[in-house]
């Protein structure tokens, strides 16, 4: 009847077994071995596919215990009306995104598997007169194939050993069922005390990790969850009432049960601790964002509170008006106030756009000031993201976005924040794609059209000098070959265009040195390093040269700064196996190179920085002279007046 899950474990366990019956020797004793780490195995390959659903499990759990206060103010105010409690419940849980099944999928998948394990392995022995057996002789069990298992296979099974006992065997087994375990007519060659000595261990070890799991998963839970009655039943059950279970259970299943059992609960504390740790990580992160966007939203030294009859539309139409003008720093009052007033209200719209967004990316494009620049970043980028991600968003959404984008980036490095560039290439390679499309169709005619990829190499860049800081060598040196071939691609155009392109080629060249030498990294570990091919190690020779040379010839560069770029190409070298003279050690010159020729504040491309900065002469005030917005610089190279208000793809959320 449950077929279905029955030959699906076998196959597993007999695809295991025939690795290490290769892997093992073939020798008495060792065969025993070979089946018991087709148990273990299984159940790696099975939590190995549960490892999503447990960590929406995780999840799942974690949310539920954030809406517990609210699900209870739910049950106590709709307590006499039990409809409305479970439509409110209801509401609730898909606001948060809330799913009670995914809680408990991971251990209900499990249960199968169990239960196939366990009747898979009783079948091996098919003498028992129990629920479900057959009763046959020893020498009709030994012909029998057992599901996957040919019947050599299942005799192999039987005359098996582990630690001197059959691994099918149990200390309550009848003695007439050993005689399934021996060949006709040989001795008994275990004793049931022998049994017990393997399995009582193993019952002791599998009981206890199983409560150090429960702990560790109680350990986590927050107060509130605690003081739940349901849960409170429930940890008693996880903590006490389920280890002493395997010791009572334990006499009465099979050694290689046992083995299942301890393999699981190995697998999960390891899963635990790594699951647990990444959720804090992220938690730990989102904490620090918010926090950094609390700290923006405060008010700044010497800032009036807002009149209660603040117009913001006002407000802005004055900034675009003293910009028209030339009045920078009256255009910065105003907008400033437009942000202030955002703390109040984050949806409001100017000119059908968010006009909160639009204030601060006309800050962060006016203002000198860094400290208010990074502010901005962290407390409007998630609202330009919203805007950006929108179908009907236009180049002014994705640009708006992009330059908040890069502030909060370079903020991120600057504080040495470099774990939170991971996932940037990842979510943002929509928007940036988005971008890239709407500027060739606002510039068709550019001189330099690679420069629709500046904002995507200066990203990748920014990835790679995080990760090459954070020691990820192979993967700073992906983001790094991604921006490096698009700044080749820049430098070529610009060069051919020649003075009419307007672009800082020089100011490339160092960011294509930066990258060039992040390229040359040796490899992560010693074991991926001595793997890499002979090409390999010149292309990065021939890279990290590329690099210092190319630093060596940009203007104004302190000789320092080459000095440290020379010596870790030096390192490098060396790591690869060529003999260098004067190389140091790796982790001294990538430090050396990371405090001077990556860091973060160095001034980029001088044509990038003009277009992210507002120029107050390309404000254009309307014929009627009413303030309007006035156009937008767009990439590095882009004249005045070139934009226009092109609509990229739907597709914006990410995704490599």
């Amino acid at each position: 009847m449950l077929n279905f899950i029955y030959y699906p474990v076998s196959w597993i366990m007999w695809v295991w077994h025939w690795v290490f019956d290769k892997l093992t020797p073939d020798s008495p004793g060792w065969s025993g071995l070979a089946w018991a780490l087709s148990v273990v195995f299984l159940v790696f390959t099975l939590r190995a596919i549960l490892y999503k659903p447990f960590v929406k499990q995780i999840r799942t759990t974690k949310k539920m215990q954030e809406i517990n206060p609210q699900m209870q103010a739910i049950r106590k105010k709709y307590k006499n009306d039990r409809v409305k409690m479970t439509e409110e419940m209801q509401k609730l849980q898909k606001e948060h995104g809330f799913n009670p099944l995914l809680g408990c999928l991971p251990m209900l998948l499990q249960i199968p598997v169990f239960i196939g394990l366990f009747h898979v392995l009783r079948s091996f022995n098919r003498m028992g007169t129990g629920m479900g057996q057959e009763g046959l002789s020893a020498e009709a069990t030994r012909s029998l194939g057992n599901y996957a298992f040919s019947p050599e296979q299942v005799e192999n099974f039987l005359d098996s050993r582990l630690f001197g006992v059959p691994l099918s065997s149990f200390i309550t087994q009848p003695t007439t069922e050993f005689a399934a375990f021996l060949q006709p007519g040989a001795p008994l060659d275990f004793t049931r005390w022998q049994i017990a000595a393997v399995v009582v261990p193993l019952m002791i070890v599998a009981s206890f990790a199983t409560h150090m799991n429960s702990r560790a998963s109680v350990a986590r839970q927050t107060p509130e969850a605690l003081e739940n009655p349901q849960t409170r039943i429930m940890n008693r059950l996880s903590l006490w009432i389920f280890p002493l279970g395997i010791l009572v259970t334990g006499p009465f299943f099979p050694v290689a049960i046992l083995l299942y059992w301890v393999a699981n609960n190995g697998w999960t504390y390891v899963q635990q601790h790594i699951v647990f740790g990444r959720i804090a990580k992220e938690e730990d992160h989102a904490k620090a964002i918010r926090e950094e966007k609390r700290r923006a939203s405060a008010p700044r030294p010497g800032e009036r509170p807002l009149p209660g009859n603040f117009a913001p539309g006002k407000a802005m139409d004055r900034g675009y008006l003293a910009l028209a003008e030339g009045r920078v720093g009256d255009a910065i009052g105003e907008f400033r106030k437009v942000t202030r007033y955002g703390q109040r209200n984050t949806e409001w719209a100017y000119k059908d756009r968010n006009g909160l967004v639009q204030a601060a990316d006309e800050l962060v494009r006016l203002s000198d000031d860094a400290e208010l620049r990074a502010s901005l970043a962290f407390q409007w980028t998630d609202a330009a993201r919203k805007e950006a991600t929108a179908e009907d968003a236009e180049m002014g959404a994705l640009d708006a976005y992009l330059t908040l984008r890069r502030q909060q980036l370079l903020a991120w490095l600057n504080d040495g924040h470099d774990a939170r560039l991971n996932t940037v290439m990842r979510e943002d390679n929509g928007i940036l794609t988005a971008y890239e499309e709407a500027w060739e169709k606002a510039n068709e005619n550019a001189p330099v059209p690679e420069l629709s990829r500046d904002r995507k190499a200066d990203w990748a860049r920014m990835v790679s000098i995080a990760m090459f800081r954070a020691g990820k060598f192979d993967d700073a040196r992906i983001y790094a070959r991604q921006a490096a071939a698009i700044y080749d691609q820049i430098i070529e155009q610009a060069e051919e265009a020649g003075p009419e392109s307007q672009v800082d080629v020089a100011g490339y060249k160092r960011e294509l040195a930066q990258v060039k030498l992040i390229a040359a990294a040796p490899s992560d570990g010693t074991w991926k390093q001595a793997s890499v091919p002979a090409a390999e190690k010149n292309t990065r020779e021939l890279e990290g040269r590329e690099g210092v040379s190319l630093l060596g010839e940009s203007a104004g560069v302190d000789p320092e700064h080459v000095a440290a770029a020379q010596a870790w190409h030096e390192a490098a070298v060396a790591a690869h196996g060529k003999k260098v003279g004067g190389s140091g050690a790796i982790s001294d010159t990538a430090s050396a190179l990371s405090d001077s020729v990556l860091k973060p504040g160095e001034a980029g491309p001088q044509s990038r920085t003009e277009a992210e900065r507002r120029v107050p002469e390309t404000a254009v005030a309307r014929e009627n002279t009413a303030p309007a917005k006035p156009q937008q610089q767009g990439a590095p190279g882009h004249k005045p007046g070139q934009r226009k208000g092109n609509k990229g793809k739907k597709n914006r959320r990410g995704g490599r």
